[in-house]
């Protein structure tokens, strides 16, 4: 991921960030990689869809121009490009999943989302088990590649004081997605040995999604940025993932879900080893 200026950034963001406080709209800021910097564009969620469409309304007249992501994305994924305020984008969320593949609830994550303070400014983020979370499923399922920017913003998440191993638990075996994290801690575990001890790890690798991990992360090379194969990023998830989701979603979600990794497996990201 290419990197840009953090003054360039922080302009967007902080307007953005103006317009939507000062319009009451609910949302919160997702996938900030602030500690080191590392950004491209500028992420929020914004669950309800009232908002996201005042939202949208307002970054038009901001000078933003909307459009959406892709025919087979989530139709209120809205990217807004800012071309004639920088060359950044915004990045609109109607709930968390990346490519349709769902990881958890947009409703919940504005709901347990924090005030933090970015640059002079003050700013919705995620609870830090929520940013966390985001960053590593993303960074598994959508990239299928774990940067070491990635891995440093989550030490840095790590250290929040009573940091809840339980909520990111839950909300990783409720959607499925507990080889996303395993994957993560043991990147973490590559950049800064012995950080997540073996109690936590275990807890994130049962089973044979756990065990697949394993295999994987025993047999790649240990270098940034560790590639995640398209038979574990991909196809696993297809099956492993997305029967979890059986009665939680939308017959028509569901069928995005499992299409969303074959998508993935077809496109440019990823490794077939």
């Amino acid at each position: 991921m290419k990197n840009i200026d953090y003054r360039v950034w922080f302009r967007t963001f902080s307007l953005v960030n103006k317009i939507f406080q000062e319009n009451g709209i609910d949302h919160v800021f997702i996938k900030m990689l602030l500690n080191p910097f590392h950004m491209r564009d500028v992420d929020v969620l914004i669950p309800k869809l009232s908002d996201e469409k005042l939202a949208i309304e307002l970054l038009k007249k901001a000078g933003f121009r909307p459009y959406r992501a892709g025919r087979l994305l989530n139709p209120w994924k809205i990217i807004c490009e800012g071309e004639h305020i920088s060359h950044l984008s915004v990045d609109i969320h109607p709930t968390a999943e990346w490519n349709r593949t769902i990881v958890g609830d947009g409703v919940e994550i504005a709901a347990r989302k924090i005030v933090a303070e970015v640059g002079k400014t003050k700013a919705f983020l995620p609870a830090p088990e929520d940013s966390f979370y985001l960053i590593a499923t993303h960074a598994f399922y959508q990239h299928m590649t774990i940067s070491r920017p990635e891995v440093q913003n989550g030490i840095t998440l790590l250290s929040t004081p009573n940091f809840s191993w339980d909520l990111l638990r839950g909300v990783a075996e409720r959607y499925g997605t507990a080889e996303s994290i395993y994957a993560f801690l043991l990147a973490i575990n590559l950049e800064r040995p012995g950080l997540v001890g073996k109690s936590i790890l275990n807890a994130f690798s049962r089973g044979s999604p756990g065990a697949l991990v394993g295999r994987w992360f025993e047999n790649t090379e240990k270098k940034f940025p560790l590639i995640v194969p398209k038979w574990l990023g991909c196809v696993f998830p297809s099956y492993n993932h997305t029967k979890t989701l059986i009665g939680k979603v939308t017959p028509k979600d569901l069928v995005f879900d499992f299409l969303s990794h074959y998508m993935r497996f077809v496109g440019e990201r990823g490794a077939l080893v």
